[in-house]
């Protein structure tokens, strides 16, 4: 990948290269994630259009910079510079939890940059800390505190997670990879930073936001709760609350949906 550095901090990114008709998707990662979450959908989207997608800081092997600030006003700063510097002014902008906010707050902040959004699972309204996160909170304290072995004793002894294991067994999976990725120990903080930051002050931030909007839901999904899907797209003066196959129970038809809503887009974000 790509790195380019400014005052917020590194960002590291790939820009493949479509057809000029198509325009730019941008793809924004969720938390603990990284831009290996869209790389299905590339050989599609990228036959179509120019396609931007990115690593945060503390994410994939972008390791964080000791002097850079973490949370959502400088990661959507990064993105914005980013998109400046790529001499990008009109993009549609697709993110899933994490960069789903981000997406948002992108398009709070330059609307005349972001066209249309697709907003995948979200997990944050206007408040920090949401309690569906926290135990992303503890994974990061954990891995803070102790080696990858024993932070992992004591995810497996969490309720919570012993809960999730039993009910949704891929959502625990989910949660058990961040500690298996690479940099686990080094990209652990940013977890906790994110959790107890947020992309806005208020919901009125997002009443404000006229971009159209598509916004995914799914069921069965503790970390992104139907509700949140929900506020997020009843907040928008522009959006439609679309649900697809669960995640974590149906992972194959989900794929297939949300391919299919990214390459041929209907309603309000088409």
């Amino acid at each position: 990948m790509d790195v380019f550095r400014c005052d917020n901090g590194r960002i590291d990114y790939v820009l493949h290269q479509g057809p000029a008709a198509g325009g730019t998707m941008v793809l924004l990662h969720g938390l603990g994630a990284s831009s290996a979450q869209f790389e299905f959908l590339l050989p599609g989207l990228a036959d179509r259009h120019s396609v931007l997608m990115v690593d945060c800081p503390g994410h994939g092997g972008n390791l964080a910079e000791p002097s850079a600030p973490i949370g959502f006003a400088p990661f959507t700063e990064l993105v914005l510079q980013l998109c400046a510097h790529l001499g990008i002014r009109d993009a549609r902008f697709a993110g899933i939890s994490m960069g789903s906010a981000l997406a948002l707050a992108c398009a709070a902040r330059q609307p005349e940059l972001v066209r249309a959004l697709v907003l995948i699972r979200p997990s944050w309204l206007a408040a920090p800390a949401p309690d569906h996160l926290a135990l992303i909170d503890r994974c990061g304290r954990w891995l803070t505190e102790a080696d990858p072995a024993a932070a992992q004793r004591q995810l497996e002894a969490d309720p919570d997670y012993i809960e999730m294991r039993d009910e949704v067994p891929l959502a625990a999976a989910s949660v058990r990879a961040l500690f298996a990725r690479p940099h686990a120990a080094a990209h652990a903080p940013v977890l906790s930073a994110m959790f107890h930051s947020a992309p806005f002050d208020a919901i009125r931030a997002l009443r404000a936001i006229r971009t159209p909007a598509i916004v995914v839901g799914t069921h069965a999904d503790s970390l992104h709760p139907v509700p949140i899907a929900n506020a997020t797209a009843n907040a928008l003066p522009d959006a439609e609350l679309v649900i697809l196959p669960p995640r974590y129970l149906q992972p194959d038809k989900h794929r297939a949906a949300l391919a299919q809503l990214l390459l041929n887009p209907t309603g309000v974000a088409a």
